[in-house]
Parts: C-alpha cells; sequence; structure tokens
C-alpha cells in the first residue's frame, strides 16, 4: 500500500469564479456581436458574415485555450496536464481503476461498421429544419428579426 500525498487547492473566491467567467464569455460575446459584423461588411451576403462568424469565433476558441493554460499556470507548478485536468485513473485502497474506458471500443467499432451498411432511413418531414425554413412557417417566424433585409420587388 502506497500513501498518496493530496495538494489542498483553494477554492475561487465567489468574485473570482465571476472573473474567470468574464474573460471566457465576454471576448466570446464580442467577437460574435461585434468583431465578425464588422468585418463581415456593411452589407454581406450569408456566406460572407458566416465566414466572418466562423473566423472571429475560432480566434476565441484560441483565446479560451489561452486562458486555461494561463489558469493552468497559476494554479500548478509546473504544469502537469494529466493531474491540472483531473486525466488520472481512479484510485482506492482495494481497487486500481483504468479498465472502464474499454467499453468504448466496441460502441465505436459498432457506430463505424453501422456507418457502412446500406440504410437509408427516409427523414421526418417534421423534423426537417430546411423545410421549416423554406415553408411559409419558417420565413413568418424569421421576419422581423431584427436584421435589415432587401426590399423584395
Amino acid at each position: 500500500m502506497t500513501a498518496t500525498t493530496t495538494e489542498q487547492r483553494t477554492q475561487y473566491t465567489r468574485t473570482g469564479t465571476l472573473a474567470v467567467w468574464a474573460a471566457a464569455a465576454l471576448p466570446m460575446a464580442a467577437l460574435a456581436w461585434v468583431v465578425a459584423p464588422a468585418l463581415a461588411g456593411p452589407d454581406p451576403n450569408p456566406r460572407q458574415f458566416a465566414e466572418a462568424l466562423i473566423g472571429a469565433l475560432t480566434a476565441g476558441l484560441v483565446w479560451q485555450f489561452v486562458l486555461v493554460w494561463i489558469l493552468l499556470a497559476r494554479e500548478t507548478r509546473p504544469i502537469k496536464l494529466r493531474d491540472a485536468l483531473w486525466l488520472t485513473e481512479p484510485t482506492t485502497e482495494t481497487r486500481r481503476g483504468g479498465r472502464l474506458w474499454l467499453w468504448a471500443i466496441p460502441f465505436a467499432l459498432g457506430f463505424a461498421a453501422l456507418e457502412f451498411l446500406p440504410i437509408n432511413l427516409p427523414p421526418i418531414a417534421d423534423h426537417d429544419f430546411g423545410a421549416f425554413l423554406g415553408g411559409t412557417d419558417g420565413q413568418a417566424a424569421l421576419r422581423d428579426n431584427g436584421h435589415s433585409s432587401p426590399p423584395s420587388s
């Protein structure tokens, strides 16, 4: 039996938790609502806006990755990614874990095999979002949603 030492990690305060949340969420909001429309131009087509939004949100995800590394560097010296993200096997005095993930192998193989089977189930008409958007109900649901649209002729 080996003795393990557990590090006592301090909890973030309420203010610290809100600061971390703000550091992760507010840049994403600014990128999505301010930067992406500015990058798309004054009168973008849907493709231009989608490209600008995807680019801006990708930059936001990179920022969140950097933020995680900054927080890890503050909390642990040296940074041990496996320990910091709690990626270690569960261990107790009587049982050492680590084999539970093996259940994923047959499921992954089964889903891969299903992709090769010629199963063509018809889509459910009520659940076709494209058909909904193309119909009158979808057009009415999205009309006057705050975006200016070109006048119809």
